[in-house]
């Protein structure tokens, strides 16, 4: 009877450190993508914001140490370097006529335009178009913003839907429902991975039909035993506030 016991435990805590092993697992896929959005974003966000405002720096600090002139756009040329299209400019400073390749082209640029181009005192040579809008700055830094917000919306709701979970597991009603569907959730993806939904009901003893769908969790369909009811912690005021332990259902 004594060894039986004693094996019976053993077995129990080999399926517990299995389980903790597999929440553990899932904790760090979890986590890994709470950083992309909590800490990737923010500093990608960060990143345009700074060049955008770098760029806006060096372009005012260009124009107040240029001089402007006036230069007709002659042809166009594809650069050996990277392929990309050049406009040839002719134009005259103190006398002298210049013909050279400018890189800022742009799509609105046609033979026989008369654009503005800035040059270096000592260098007249070397001219540069420049455009008087910053319209490109001001959209990098827009997206800059956006994705900052992005990423700290994204914290805020996972420590909200982490605090909701924990006061559930402490003060809601536990109640054992049967799953029903496990499907991926295709809006989120890591390394190829995307979280689980799982789908289960419950029926209350006087005969009332609840459903309920997890959070997206950090599993393979494949960890999940079907054959397990799953613990579901319900609002007794709200019952459309709950929580899916998945976390108890991987095998």
């Amino acid at each position: 009877m004594n060894t039986f016991a004693a094996v019976t435990k053993k077995n129990d805590n080999l399926k517990m450190k299995q389980l903790k092993a597999k929440v553990t697992i899932a904790r760090k896929r979890e986590r890994m993508f709470n950083r992309i959005f909590g800490i990737v974003l923010p500093l990608a966000g960060t990143a345009l914001i700074a060049m955008a405002t770098t760029g806006c720096i060096k372009r005012n600090n260009f124009i107040k140490q240029t001089q402007t002139t006036e230069a007709v756009i002659t042809d166009f040329i594809i650069s050996a370097k990277n392929d990309a299209r050049q406009a040839i400019v002719s134009y005259s400073v103190n006398g002298h006529t210049y013909t050279k390749a400018i890189k800022e082209y742009t799509p609105e640029m046609s033979r026989g335009d008369l654009i503005t181009i800035n040059f270096m005192p000592d260098s007249p040579d070397k001219p540069r178009y420049v455009r008087k809008s910053a319209w490109t700055e001001l959209l990098t830094a827009i997206t800059g913003v956006i994705i900052i917000g992005l990423g700290v919306t994204a914290t805020y709701l996972q420590r909200k839907a982490r605090r909701k979970r924990m006061r559930l597991m402490e003060t809601g009603k536990r109640i054992e429902a049967v799953i029903t569907d496990i499907k991926q959730d295709e809006n989120q993806s890591m390394k190829g991975m995307h979280p689980i939904i799982i789908s289960c009901r419950y029926i209350s003893p006087d005969g009332r039909l609840y459903l309920f769908n997890s959070a997206p969790a950090w599993h393979r369909s494949y960890e999940i035993n079907l054959r397990t009811k799953i613990p579901v912690y319900v609002d007794s005021d709200n019952p459309s506030h709950y929580y899916v332990d998945v976390e108890s259902v991987t095998d």
